[in-house]
């Protein structure tokens, strides 16, 4: 199970998904263990290609969705699907609801529970900017990042690569902190302002760029609305 600090990094990476999640399981009564296959196998594709597949999926009809979802689990690539299913599905959707974020940062409610922040150790950079609840996803200034299994970039690889592309855009970069022996899987970037990111994205949600022979998925951080659940 990841720490409580790099889950909650990971739980807001993933707002779509645990929507979609929560409407397949909720609103349509899918088995959940089936749902979590369904999702780590669309979050997979969209790595080797298909970019915002789950966006699509999520803003389709509920028949599509359906149909996505049958296909889904008769597809077989089992070694990155399994790896998606470990390091993602099984930390951020739980038997009937994904995992709740708390906006405050003060506390994360998971299935039920209340676990609290404030004297949490991040498995980030402590001196990491803390994100900002009231920004709107084009305010804020801090973009995700995760890596391919087994190919981690450094910090000082993801500013080059951003510099040399973008000029002196980026104030800084937080890896993921892991044990001896385990390969970072996530990070954050904080521009020096909030309309880089566009250009970045290309009008997208997300992007993928290949760094020295490895691949970075870069998504802008969506807060989630107040007073949702």
């Amino acid at each position: 199970m990841a720490g409580i600090g790099s889950l909650v990094d990971l739980l807001l990476f993933y707002t779509l998904e645990r929507a979609l999640y929560n409407r397949m399981v909720c609103s349509l009564g899918k088995n959940s263990q089936q749902v979590k296959k369904a999702i780590a196998l669309w979050l997979m594709l969209e790595e080797i290609g298909y970019h915002d597949l789950i966006p699509t999926i999520n803003s389709s009809d509920n028949a599509t969705i359906e149909s996505f979802s049958y296909e889904a689990l008769h597809e077989f690539v089992y070694k990155r699907f399994t790896h998606i299913m470990d390091t993602v599905c099984d930390q951020i959707f739980v038997e009937t609801k994904a995992v709740e974020v708390d906006e405050s940062r003060t506390s994360r409610r998971a299935s039920g529970q209340v676990i609290g922040e404030t004297s949490r150790q991040s498995s980030l950079n402590p001196d990491a900017s803390e994100f900002n609840p009231g920004q709107t996803p084009e305010d804020s200034p801090t973009m995700f990042l995760t890596f391919s299994l087994g190919h981690p970039l450094s910090r000082d690889e993801i500013i080059d690569f951003l510099t040399s592309n973008r000029g002196e855009v980026v104030q800084n970069v937080f890896i993921e902190r892991t044990q001896p022996g385990k390969d970072a899987q996530f990070g954050r970037i904080v521009f020096t302002n909030s309309l880089v990111i566009p250009r970045i994205l290309n009008g997208q949600t997300k992007a993928k760029f290949m760094v020295n022979r490895k691949h970075l998925w870069a998504r802008i951080y969506v807060p989630r609305r107040r007073g949702s659940r």
